[in-house]
């Protein structure tokens, strides 16, 4: 959202008391970019200022979209609103007996998580129902030898992979990628090291210095890499990591509960990083930046990475169709609100726009699909219309 000060703007208003009162816009409101003579937009004598796309596209647009059910536009994964969750954290719902905490992660679709979380919660259940006695804590670190056991194995096995294929990088750039990988293997196996302190990030880097020509053979080794066991992909990690951290035998359920959740809260991620926005705008005119619905746990891990080389970088999302999934859901809502809420139906017609241009304005490889939406809405004279005026007002702010 831009924000910006109008200056010495002064708007009068007169009360039953006929005494007239000033009202100063203060400097970082949330208001128009600019306030220009040519922006405004006169109805006799009231003044109005066009509402641009940065503004239209507000906060509680997105809060609105997330009630209405909307999935990550990366994993596909269903979000869950911050308000909610806030309100979770200090109500403290979560919380010992654990038959209480299970009972309400039930109650959210399977959606809300991810696959490794849906294991998790699954576990849980089967123990809880083995062992009622016992709560969520005992629960986990009871699984935690066990779990400590199967993650090194994996993560083994993911070295061994990756030593193998490795073997068609040149001579030199395999020689350091394999000294670097058998001193992990060496530490895990005489267990001189914690399952945990395996960093794959630490392999990413070495192999991206490699600048490897074979891009084929470099995609499959990140793969690989991408795949080792750690505790945002792994359930046996996730046992090992929470099994010692929760102490306080009142809200270890709540807890735990929590970390479960907390990965699919709802959050606005620049799908083109900021970092590039403020790049390309020196000197220029402040770019539309958009923002597209998220998981925080995905928003982190994106961080300032181009459109592109997350979705390389993370095939296992399947970014690609996740994306064109959430538009899809999208234009669901828009249906739905064209006649509950006209208004809100407008913005996300502009929404619906500005999304299909600016992800495929950035990147190569997503291709957002509206056909059927469009045609519906020029099957009539009135949807035709509100098209046109949406469609001009997107691409003449997007620059197209």
């Amino acid at each position: 959202m831009l924000i910006s000060a109008i200056n010495n703007y002064n708007t009068y208003i007169n009360y039953p008391n006929n005494k007239p009162r000033t009202l100063y816009t203060p400097r970082n409101v949330l208001c128009c970019d600019s306030f220009q003579r040519s922006n405004v937009i006169s109805f006799g004598a009231k003044p109005r200022v066009p509402k641009k796309l940065q503004d239209i596209f507000s906060p509680s647009f997105f809060k609105k979209l997330m009630k209405e059910g909307i999935p990550c536009a990366y994993t596909g994964v269903k979000l869950i609103p911050k308000e909610d969750f806030s309100t979770l954290e200090k109500l403290g719902t979560l919380i010992y007996p654990i038959h209480v905490d299970i009972g309400y992660l039930q109650r959210f679709d399977p959606n809300y998580f991810y696959k490794f979380e849906q294991e998790i919660l699954e576990t849980l259940v089967k123990s809880h129902e083995e062992t009622p006695e016992k709560n969520a804590f005992q629960i986990i670190r009871g699984k935690r030898k066990g779990a400590e056991k199967n993650l090194r194995i994996k993560q083994l096995n993911s070295l061994n992979r990756l030593l193998i294929e490795a073997r068609a990088l040149p001579k030199e750039d395999y020689i350091n990628l394999r000294s670097t990988v058998l001193n992990h293997i060496n530490q895990l196996t005489e267990q001189k090291v914690n399952t945990l302190g395996l960093d794959p990030a630490t392999l990413l880097r070495m192999l991206e210095k490699m600048n490897c020509k074979d891009k084929k053979l470099e995609n499959k080794l990140k793969r690989i890499i991408n795949n080792i066991p750690t505790t945002d992909n792994s359930t046996d990690a996730y046992i090992v990591s929470n099994s010692k951290k929760y102490t306080s035998t009142p809200l270890m359920s709540h807890k735990i509960s929590i970390a479960i959740l907390s990965k699919t809260v709802g959050s606005n991620e620049h799908f083109w990083p900021q970092e590039r926005y403020r790049t390309e705008a020196k000197g220029k005119k402040q770019p539309f930046m958009l923002s597209i619905l998220t998981t925080h746990y995905i928003n982190q891990l994106k961080g300032n990475m181009l459109p592109d080389e997350f979705i390389k970088k993370y095939r296992r999302f399947k970014v690609k169709e996740n994306m064109q999934a959430h538009v899809d859901r999208l234009i669901e809502i828009h249906d739905k609100w064209e006649t509950k809420d006209p208004k809100m139906a407008e913005v996300l017609l502009k929404y619906i726009l500005a999304y299909k241009y600016e992800t495929e304005k950035h990147s190569k490889l997503v291709k957002i699909n509206i056909d059927n939406f469009i045609a519906k809405l020029n099957t009539t004279s009135k949807g035709a219309e509100r098209l046109k005026n949406a469609d001009t007002q997107v691409k003449k702010e997007l620059n197209l």
